[in-house]
């Protein structure tokens, strides 16, 4: 997942009962990511999804990452999931 790179932070499963959304954990999480990612000296940052989570597309979005790769196949062909990797430079 880092593709071997030391500038690189990958955010993985993050996630929020859905019994807290619309709090601001999510940002709250997704700051804390951002402000690990400065002290190491990153300057990427990825963050995976699928087509089908329109919720999650959204909100990474809103904390300015763009979208960096689809790949249709990534998953079981009997989901038709497609993956989603969100990108942001810092």
């Amino acid at each position: 997942r880092l593709e071997g790179k030391d500038d690189l932070v990958v955010v993985w499963d993050l996630r929020v009962h859905p019994e807290y959304k619309g709090l601001g954990i999510g940002k709250a999480l997704m700051q804390k990511a951002f402000d690990f990612s400065k002290e190491v000296n990153a300057k990427t940052i990825k963050v995976e999804t699928q087509n089908n989570n329109t919720r999650a597309c959204k909100f990474y979005q809103s904390q300015g990452f763009e979208l960096g790769e689809i790949n249709r196949f990534a998953y079981d062909n009997e989901s038709l999931e497609t993956m989603l990797i969100w990108i942001k430079q810092l």
